[in-house]
């Protein structure tokens, strides 16, 4: 029994070890999201005056001064938003919000505003020809430093510019195509359907807008991300969805695969994300990280969905749900990912659907006061099929585990909840129920086994 209590512990201390970043990263999500707000108010910028007057020598003084006014604007703003992303933040690398100052103020978003506004009066006054010239040449002098931040500046840039797609239809890119500077150029609700192929991703992919990448198939289009720490950040509040493509993780330092903040919504549909690394510390290694605020109760939306899509190989975790999000999780693949398959914390919730975990360390880890409905499921190999632990409360209906190495199920800590219609076999123990924990037990063909504490 001393291994059976050690594996419970080692899920609660993973679970506190998370926590604090899913706090910092729901915080830091909101300041990032701020730039999607300032976007719309730019694009009047270029719109040619009708009947403005022809420019002349004198008119460039103050041209030339509104462009160099909104650049450093922009160039404020930017710098707002240069929020390292790295592994020390468990489990997956999340901005931190002590470190976005500026471009989240409300002081620089009036600045911006109101460059915005001096230079289109500008420009009705005196024409100033070389308008568009001089601002791109002034916005190229401005260099990013982050993911985050390079993301805020290429969609300002495309926006001030009006290089920004008016149309939200389907966007087609071609092979070697930036995929940053495909989402910063696409209309928000855009679809970017991506080539057969492979495409390679150096550094992380920032998603500010909503957007769909729909690629030719998930065996077709492979988006290899060398990006340390985060693959893709979606950090707006609009829906982002990924459909028939694979993100595999081929970097050699820590990260993980998606991370997504509090307020966010994601999709995946005929989707594969692998190869997710952690560091020897354990940070980073997720699939999947839905990050957040812990709060007392889940949410009543949906923000995560994944439908038919396979999480493999990651070091940590297949999907890592934080804070109060919520799934629906429905005719999903969990093979070999190294701590977990799929992990609630906090108080996440949300269903689980007939899906498959196959020799994952733990299949379905649930902690704290989450509480999933997980229906149909099954599990082979691995160490656990199902673990909860501290006040966890999931409802399991209909479930089959076989061939656990250490027990089908575990039920640890104060765990309450349902358990009916699981079957067991081939495992050393079948359930194993805590001396505190006190589910509601209905038919189970899964031999019973009453745990020290």
């Amino acid at each position: 029994m001393d291994r059976r209590r050690t594996t419970a512990a080692h899920v609660r201390g993973r679970a506190s070890a998370r926590r604090a970043s899913a706090r910092r990263a729901s915080v830091a999500a909101a300041a990032i999201m701020a730039a999607v707000v300032t976007a719309p108010l730019l694009a009047a910028c270029t719109v040619n005056a009708a009947g403005a007057p022809t420019p002349t020598a004198t008119t460039r003084e103050p041209c030339t001064a509104a462009v160099e006014t909104l650049v450093d604007a922009v160039r404020t703003t930017v710098a707002g938003y240069e929020v390292p992303l790295t592994a020390a933040a468990s489990p997956g690398p999340t901005p931190v919000p002590s470190q976005v100052t500026g471009g989240g103020s409300p002081d620089d978003q009036r600045a911006l505003q109101d460059a915005v506004a001096a230079a289109r009066t500008t420009r009705q006054q005196h024409g100033c020809a070389s308008f568009d010239r001089d601002l791109t040449r002034g916005l190229d002098t401005i260099t990013p430093q982050g993911a985050v931040a390079d993301a805020v500046w290429r969609r300002l840039s495309a926006t001030l510019l009006g290089t920004v797609e008016q149309s939200t239809g389907d966007t087609v890119i071609a092979a070697g195509t930036d995929l940053r500077d495909a989402v910063a150029h696409a209309a928000a609700g855009s679809v970017i359907a991506l080539p057969a192929g492979v495409l390679t991703l150096t550094a992380t992919l920032v998603l500010l807008d909503a957007v769909t990448l729909r690629g030719a198939g998930r065996d077709a289009t492979v988006i290899h991300s060398e990006a340390p720490n985060v693959g893709v950040l979606v950090a707006g509040s609009a829906a982002v969805r990924l459909t028939d493509l694979s993100l595999a993780m081929t970097g050699s330092q820590a990260a993980s695969g998606i991370v997504a903040g509090t307020g966010t919504t994601l999709a995946l549909t005929r989707t594969r994300i692998s190869g997710a690394k952690a560091d020897q510390a354990g940070d980073g290694g997720a699939g999947v990280y839905l990050s957040g605020a812990r709060t007392a109760t889940a949410g009543a939306d949906t923000t995560f969905e994944a439908t038919d899509a396979v999480f493999a190989t990651n070091q940590w975790a297949g999907v890592a749900v934080a804070g109060s999000h919520r799934v629906s999780i429905q005719a999903s693949r969990f093979e070999r990912n190294g701590k977990a398959g799929l992990l609630f914390l906090d108080a996440a919730g949300g269903s689980v659907v007939s899906s498959t975990f196959t020799s994952d360390g733990i299949g379905i880890a649930v902690s704290d006061t989450a509480a999933p409905t997980l229906k149909s499921n099954t599990v082979t190999g691995g160490s656990v099929g199902v673990q909860t632990d501290s006040h966890a409360a999931p409802v399991i209906d209909g479930l089959r585990v076989s061939a656990a190495d250490k027990a089908s199920l575990i039920i640890g800590g104060d765990s309450r909840g349902w358990i009916g219609g699981v079957s067991c076999s081939h495992s050393p123990y079948g359930m194993i129920i805590s001396a505190r924990a006190a589910p509601t037990l209905g038919s189970n063909t899964c031999p019973l086994q009453r745990g020290g504490s």
